[in-house]
């Protein structure tokens, strides 16, 4: 007997666990966390042509467009959630300080909260000049700007679009998108190049930013030239080395007519690279050999 009713009490604690299960399931019941809640801010004002302009974000994107007008415009999104109540919204502000011929807009976390989201959307006038635009949590969008740009974010992605300057993109955990002009004379390629390259911040105040680009390209080019001309100079075409070893196998296989054999390996080599260059400036032009 004691066995049977200790299984009848274990159906009695579970039979009310199903029913309340099924009857969740069927009258359709759902756990709701609230919708967000938003606060909107505008500001616009009046810059010359040597405003600097700073953005510094937390937890939100920044988005960035060049425009024709002669003001900066300002929108900010504040973004909770409805649990959490609008009071939220007061422990984070948005703070645009002139210093300067520079503009640096800022998001500063009054009290200790992670429940609320600042969302940026900047226009500038094209002759602004963008310094650095960074957030820990979101994406980057900059298009039609022009500046040494330091681009960083740690979580979201960093997309660039005609910007007419250097840019320095950094990103931990997303991807970069670089989309550059069409060339004026050629809309099936791009104005400028895209070189990935490790980069080192100069350590002198004095040294411009791209100094460590500006070492890169000048030992990738020197290495492309150097290589270029050693294959060059390895061509059987007299009297390059190539060729003075061509003379010298002929001299020891001992064959005759060598100096007629010598002079037509060196002009049907000597030809193709007429050739190639000659083709190059007529494909390309001059300027881009």
């Amino acid at each position: 007997m004691l066995i049977l009713m200790r299984k009848n009490k274990s159906i009695m604690i579970i039979c009310p666990i199903i029913v309340i299960l099924l009857t969740i399931s069927l009258t359709g019941c759902v756990f709701r966390y609230g919708e967000n809640i938003y606060e909107y801010s505008n500001f616009e004002c009046y810059v010359d042509e040597n405003t600097i302009l700073d953005v510094s974000n937390i937890n939100g994107q920044i988005e960035i467009n060049g425009w024709e007008n002669d003001t900066i415009s300002f929108h900010f999104i504040k973004k909770t959630n409805e649990r959490y109540g609008e009071d939220e919204f007061e422990k984070v502000e948005v703070n645009i300080d002139e210093i300067g011929n520079k503009i640096v807009v800022e998001t500063v976390y009054l009290e200790n909260t992670n429940h609320v989201s600042v969302s940026m959307k900047i226009n500038v006038p094209n002759h602004v000049i963008i310094g650095s635009v960074n957030t820990h949590n979101g994406g980057l969008y900059l298009s039609n700007l022009k500046g040494d740009i330091e681009a960083d974010t740690k979580n979201g992605p960093i997309d660039i679009n005609n910007v007419d300057g250097f840019v320095k993109a950094n990103v931990n955990n997303g991807p970069i998108t670089v989309t550059v002009k069409p060339h004026p004379t050629n809309s099936n390629i791009g104005l400028i190049g895209i070189i990935p390259f490790d980069y080192y911040q100069p350590k002198l105040e004095l040294l411009p930013k791209q100094f460590s680009y500006h070492i890169f390209i000048t030992g990738y080019w020197m290495n492309t030239i150097l290589i270029s001309v050693a294959l060059i100079n390895m061509l059987p075409v007299y009297p390059l080395d190539g060729g003075r070893i061509v003379e010298s196998l002929l001299q020891m296989s001992k064959i005759k007519r060598r100096y007629k054999i010598k002079l037509i390996i060196s002009g049907i080599f000597a030809t193709i690279l007429i050739a190639n260059f000659a083709l190059s400036i007529i494909r390309y032009g001059l300027g881009k050999i």
